[in-house]
């Protein structure tokens, strides 16, 4: 990590949450979207700039520090050893010259003429030695799927990209952007330093464009921060990038006075590359490297990768015929002994990247004993221990493991050439443990936040496929990693919780969100100054001392530990950092989150729930993840509190099939996993105290009550209706329904909102709400079933979707009794068990079943309203939802079943982009509150008494929504009604 002059050198603890009465948490925040961030939901996005640019303007307000020049050299800058050279006065004045011939003249200089100046001044005067600017304004980078063209760039000499005018996203060390000059291109308001994020539409489109560039650099490579310089006529000003914000300074003439500018730029120079930001656990491979080649010998496809379909049988290992050919590009020990033979080479000479492949190095190795490895003559000069980790290999533990065919495939996928990807090794843990990537298989579409990727990574010391999540965690006190809750599911072997497997964990070297700490200075100085207590000075920083990658644990330079100051505006009480490096409590009030760089990485390489093939699996599948999430309440009191359809996954595995030795059967298994967000919850009804400032959680897949009846905390009920929520999300998309615009019903019913409580509120979407207070699964007035064909109902999965539903109106009635109207519960007859062993069949539930209540007939609302409390108690548990899922998948009932084979091709077209409706929504709901969607908002903000009651839609919102979005459902009517009393209509 970069570290500012007078910061501490001690390891920070993390930091103490007080939580404030008067601060509104996101989602409700109208312009927070992080929750929302499209990428949650499992898609795959292709990026596009309209679109990404303007989330990323949605998603930055309130992330922006502005300061002074003087206070960025003093507080910001990392005291280098040696220091950064000085400029005489004749060096400044000539580079005065330089820059005053762009604006001579009458007429203002064109952006393209600023920027080409500009960049010749740089190079031809060596402002920043070792490094050369290269424009790049009007080509993008092949392959680049965001097609970005950054206006310039600082790149190493040795790193210059070779296609002239194209950046070169993986080696960009500082980008520079330029506008023509004035106002109305300034993504910063200089008058006001609390809210410094302009709102007028190109403004906020400069700072959006600002952010994009970051986001791309930062997925191109490992980084903890980065400097930009942006350059808007005569006036210049440098930013500071990390994942919790941006530190920018004011603008500053740089033509009048070029000296900060050339400062500056040899203080960038005299940085090495983790002061750059850099991240120093992962390093860049060469393609001649031995790792690079490793990485293509282990995509080769290979004959004993296995099918991942359930049910499929594999055969004994030794049934599969022989090895494959070796690639095309072996390593130079295998290329030397192939240079003496023709033959085909066997098992006992070359393996290939097989299920054995991490004994290949081993091997070769020992088979080639006095076989050189002969470098390429281009190859650079390395260390001869430089790639000496490939050599430290595990030995496995029993039979070889095999390999499922996707995953292979999507390591090759991840490492195709043609993506023009860069390769790393990444180091993982205390022990340093290396991993080897390409290009991530997921990564988060937002530049502010945890900024997540997945890779499908090679484990470099076993030889196998793993996949490894790069994140920044929250750092607050009470906030376990997400290794601490997968130890925990696993502690106690008698009780098999199926969670993602570990192989290695551990925060990365010492990178923290930097920004968040420096906001959090600058608001302890200001409070200061309102208790009199004067202005902190700062401590003057030593030349003496050589520069730490060591983080930040205080403020900069306070003389004495200011703790429990009171906010006079909100009578709360906020902690902060003390000189001595000890802890900080941050109040709800600001936007600025507190993170630390982290990574996991896991065995399993999972499939997504699109893989399904029948309405059964889906089910099965999320009763898996159901009972995956009682037994973490039951036995350690653990919440999951992310409750998605991308944090639901399938583990293939293999299971022996009885009486046929060798021979297996491949099964699924539901898998909930990202599992940090849980936390420890009481079951004896204590009061929870909030230990971070973000709201947990996707917003699609939230209940209705944990979003509207904040703050109140996340429970068993709420993350039984997210269940819900994620198996009619697949249902919808993937099962035969009678939903003729599953696109529009998806926005109407997940994406959607509408304005709540307060002017910057919001709540779950008028279809959703209705869904879950009347129990029926109906929108704009038309019941919503699954169909086996286009004849005959899914009835199994309709009873089971029905009875599910039952439980959460009787909730949502008890919460809301004297306004909801009479609803008769029906209660429905099961028939015999089936016979076993045509279907997996699932694991009972724990606990015994509950028995079912009475029906009050003609009751009043008072009996209604006890009779509801008491089917609601039933979701304070898991086991009536399981026993209702389990008896689905195991009893007969008459005249239904469960088909082998319903899944029919995703509904959704490929047209469908959610941030379409995020944008769109979010317009929408602006104009009906009177604000624009880019407007700054306070990072703090009043509860008044208005708030806790709950604000009904405006009248015709809703048909707003679907005028925007299109209409959800429509159909043809059939004769007669269902049990429920609405229309039933028919498959198109």
């Amino acid at each position: 990590m970069s570290v500012p002059n007078s910061f501490s050198q001690k390891e920070p603890d993390p930091v103490p949450y007080s939580p404030s009465v008067t601060a509104q948490t996101s989602p409700h925040k109208f312009q927070k979207d992080s929750n929302r961030d499209p990428s949650k939901h499992g898609y795959r996005l292709t990026p596009k700039a309209r679109l990404d640019r303007a989330l990323h303007a949605a998603s930055s307000m309130g992330h922006t520090v502005l300061i002074d020049l003087k206070d960025f050299v003093r507080d910001v800058q990392i005291t280098t050893d040696p220091a950064p050279r000085s400029f005489s006065e004749r060096e400044v004045d000539a580079m005065r010259f330089a820059l005053q011939s762009i604006f001579k003249g009458s007429v203002s200089p064109s952006e393209d003429q600023i920027a080409e100046s500009f960049v010749n001044a740089l190079n031809k005067r060596s402002t920043c030695r070792g490094y050369v600017a290269k424009l790049s304004r009007y080509r993008y980078q092949k392959n680049d799927p965001s097609r970005a063209k950054v206006d310039a760039a600082l790149y190493r000499t040795c790193d210059v990209p070779p296609d002239e005018g194209v950046p070169g996203w993986a080696h960009i060390r500082l980008y520079i952007e330029f506008k023509k000059g004035g106002t109305g291109l300034d993504p910063f308001d200089d008058d006001n330093p609390d809210y410094p994020e302009a709102s007028a539409d190109r403004r906020v489109a400069a700072r959006a464009q600002l952010i994009a560039y970051t986001h791309n650099v930062f997925l191109y490579q490992h980084r903890d921060a980065l400097h930009s310089l942006f350059v808007n006529g005569r006036e210049f000003r440098i930013l500071r990038w990390d994942r919790s914000g941006v530190i920018a300074t004011k603008k500053h003439d740089y033509v009048k006075d070029p000296r900060p500018l050339l400062e500056f730029l040899a203080y960038f120079e005299s940085l090495s590359d983790v002061q750059q930001g850099i991240d120093c656990t992962a390093t860049p491979l060469a393609p001649t490297s031995k790792a690079y080649k490793l990485m293509d010998d282990f995509a080769q496809a290979n004959q004993s990768d296995m099918p991942h379909a359930e049910k499929t049988e594999i055969p004994p290992l030794k049934t599969v015929s022989s090895p494959p050919a070796p690639p095309a590009s072996p390593s130079p020990v295998l290329a030397a002994d192939q240079a003496t033979t023709t033959d085909t080479p066997t098992p006992a000479t070359y393996q290939g990247p097989t299920f054995g492949t991490r004994q290949k190095t081993k091997q070769a190795v020992e088979m080639h004993p006095d076989t050189p490895v002969v470098p390429d003559e281009t190859d650079p000069p390395q260390d001869d221990d430089s790639e000496g980790y490939l050599d430290e290999i595990e030995e496995p533990e029993g039979a070889p493991e095999r390999v499922f065919q996707y995953v292979r495939d999507k390591f090759r996928a991840s490492i195709d050439p043609e993506l023009g990807w860069p390769r790393y090794k990444i180091e993982v843990g205390e022990e340093r443990r290396p991993f080897l990537v390409g290009k991530p298989n997921f990564f988060s579409t937002l530049m502010f936040g945890r900024g997540t990727r997945g890779y499908v990574a090679l484990d470099v010391k076993a030889r196998r496929f793993v996949f490894l999540k790069d994140s920044w965690r929250p750092f607050y006190a009470g906030v376990e990693r997400e290794d601490h809750y997968l130890e925990l599911l696993t502690s106690n072997p008698g009780v098999s919780i199926d969670v993602p497997r570990l192989v290695a964990h551990g925060d990365v070297s010492d990178h923290y969100a930097f920004t968040t700490l420096y906001a959090e200075h600058l608001r302890v100085k200001e409070l200061a100054k309102v208790e009199g207590d004067g202005e902190i000075p700062a401590t003057p920083s030593s030349s003496d001392a050589p520069p730490s990658p060591t983080p930040a644990s205080s403020v900069i330079g306070q003389k004495r530990a200011y703790e429990d100051i009171v906010d006079p505006a909100t009578d709360a009480e906020t902690h902060v950092l003390h000189a001595d490096g000890g802890s900080l409590t941050e109040s709800e009030s600001g936007a600025f989150r507190h993170h630390r760089h982290y990574r996991v990485v896991v065995l399993d390489v999972c499939l997504p729930f699109t893989e399904i093939v029948s309405s059964t699996q889906l089910v099965r599948l999320i009763y898996d993840c159901i009972y995956t999430h009682s037994l973490a309440y039951e036995h350690y009191s653990v919440l999951h509190r992310d409750i998605s359809a991308g944090n639901v996954i399938i583990r293939p595995q293999l299971k022996e099939i009885e009486g046929r030795r060798g021979w297996n059967e491949v099964i699924w298994t539901g898998i909930l996993t990202d599992w940090e967000l849980a936390k420890v919850v009481p079951k004896d009804g204590s009061k929870q105290t909030a230990k971070q400032p973000e709201r947990t959680g996707t917003w699609q897949f939230m209940s209705v009550a944990y979003v509207r009846d904040h703050p109140t905390p996340v429970a068993v009920a709420d993350e039984l209706e997210s269940f819900f929520h994620v198996m009619l999300f697949y249902a919808v998309r993937l099962i035969r329904t009678n939903i003729q615009n599953v696109e529009a019903f998806v926005v109407d019913y997940f994406d959607s909102y509408r304005p709540g409580a307060g002017r910057f509120g919001r709540v779950c979407s008028d279809t959703k709400t209705s869904i879950m207070r009347w129990g029926t699964l109906s929108s704009h007035n038309v019941d919503i079933d699954f169909y086996l064909d286009e004849e005959h109902e899914n009835k199994k999965l309709n009873d089971l979707l029905n009875q599910w539903l039952d439980l959460f109106r009787a909730r949502y009635a008890a919460r809301e009794w004297e306004r909801q109207s009479a609803k008769q519960h029906e209660s429905k007859s099961v028939g015999t068990s089936l016979e076993s062993g045509k279907r997996p069949r699932p694991r009972p539930p724990i606990g015994p079943r509950d028995q079912a209540a009475p029906t009050v007939p003609e009751a009043t609302a008072e009996q209604r309203y006890t009779r509801d409390k008491e089917i609601a108690k039933r979701l304070n548990k898991h086991t009536f939802v399981m026993y209702i899922i389990y008896d689905a998948l195991t009893v007969e009932t008459p005249g239904a079943s469960w088909p082998d084979n319903d899944v029919i091709p995703d509904k959704f077209p490929e047209t469908y982009d959610p941030r379409e409706t995020l944008l769109a929504i979010d317009h929408l709901v602006a104009s009906t509150m009177g604000v624009t969607a880019r407007s700054a908002l306070p990072r703090k903000r009043a509860r008044t008494q208005a708030s806790s009651e709950r604000s009904q839609p405006e009248a015709g919102f809703s048909k707003q929504v679907a005028t925007a979005t299109g209409s959800p459902t429509r159909g043809k009517k059939v004769t007669g009604r269902n049990p429920r009393g609405k229309v039933r209509h028919s498959l198109k």
